[in-house]
């Protein structure tokens, strides 16, 4: 199957970012994405969330998660979008309910990919996600006995003498680094412009090998999606479920979703000309890693020229260390304290999260 689009679920932990930002009554400007962070920012109380993408596809998903949380009950919406299990008869029912809160363009995108769209729900429509899906089918025969306890365990500890005894294999440190060879993680995984600007001497594969033991036993499988989306596919239960497909989320979301804004526009122009004055909070999600070293310090130079002092900004990246600039318009304080206690508890730790705020 060709993708539809990049990514079909985020790759961060929003509960992280919420509180690199303190993001409660913040007016939040968000990269969209697959559009997970934005509505959970909006879940946890956030009061205005504007999402940028350029890519129109990504926000066609952005709307479509956006219609599910309007149209359909919670349990529904995560069914409908691929979280956990649901049948192609009910997506299509599901999708009819949904048509009404879509723009027309975004509908006609979605109606000519329907069939894609039911079979497994929007997430599984990415690049990223149609990769990890074949990682899941090459490793099910072998680890996906072992996954499915990992994802029950309710003890760290329990975790850690699962992974050490059943997974963490010398075989499997291998296949990792064949699978997320550049070569092959660039033309199946990701669009090759995000390895564009790596630095790191590690290999790739060793690299998301150094973080994947983290990934499986440092926080509770049972509370973390990406976790389980990434080893077995679906959530176990709703009570794994992203911010906004939690029970008080979701009701918050709904009622609110008139609060959240999707926006097609390149990041720094629309701070450049567009950005407004109430914003204080921003998510850059791991655009250092997408953009080269003066595109990203013209971003942050922008930001400081034009965020009120105390604004808060949090971003990550896998491949790029981007440095501060020399001359800002405000000086803005990384807060290296806070981001090293937010990675011992992120969900998704691949990522260095960098905390700063504007002086």
């Amino acid at each position: 199957m060709t993708h539809l689009l990049d990514f079909g679920f985020s790759q961060e932990d929003e509960i992280t970012e919420a509180a690199a930002l303190g993001v409660e009554d913040g007016n939040v400007l968000s990269v969209a994405s697959a559009g997970d962070t934005a509505l959970s920012l909006l879940a946890l109380g956030a009061r205005q969330v504007i999402a940028v993408d350029i890519s129109e596809a990504q926000l066609h998903l952005c709307r479509l998660k956006a219609a599910a949380i309007k149209c359909l009950e919670r349990e529904a919406a995560a069914a409908f979008l691929g979280f956990i299990v649901g049948s192609k008869s009910n997506r299509q029912r599901w999708f009819t309910q949904c048509t009404s809160a879509l723009p027309t363009t975004t509908e006609e995108f979605w109606r000519a990919h329907e069939d894609v769209l039911c079979t497994r729900g929007a997430i599984w429509c990415g690049r990223y996600e149609q990769f990890i899906r074949r990682l899941q089918l090459i490793l099910r025969p072998l680890l996906g006995r072992s996954f499915a306890k990992l994802v029950h365990c309710t003890t760290c500890s329990e975790q850690r003498e699962l992974f050490d005894d059943r997974i963490g294999k010398p075989w499997l440190t291998a296949f990792f680094r064949l699978a997320f060879h550049p070569r092959i993680f660039s033309r199946r995984g990701v669009d090759p412009q995000s390895l564009g600007h790596r630095q790191n001497p590690i290999p790739l594969g060793e690299q998301h090998w150094a973080k994947f033991r983290s990934f499986c036993v440092d926080t509770p499988a049972a509370l973390n999606p990406w976790l389980q989306l990434h080893t077995i596919g679906h959530l176990v239960s709703l009570d794994a479920a992203p911010s906004y497909l939690t029970a008080s989320g979701f009701a918050k979301v709904k009622q609110g979703i008139g609060k959240l804004h999707w926006v097609k526009c390149d990041l720094l122009a629309y701070v450049r000309d567009q950005l407004p004055a109430g914003v204080n909070k921003v998510h850059l999600s791991n655009l250092p890693d997408w953009f080269g070293a003066a595109e990203f310090e013209q971003l942050l130079c922008e930001l400081a020229g034009k965020l009120q002092p105390q604004s808060r900004l949090v971003w990550r990246y896998l491949h790029v260390n981007q440095q501060l600039p020399a001359q800002l318009p405000r000086p803005v304080h990384v807060d290296d304290e806070l981001g090293s206690r937010l990675r011992e508890k992120d969900r998704f730790p691949f990522y260095t999260i960098v905390p700063a705020q504007i002086a």
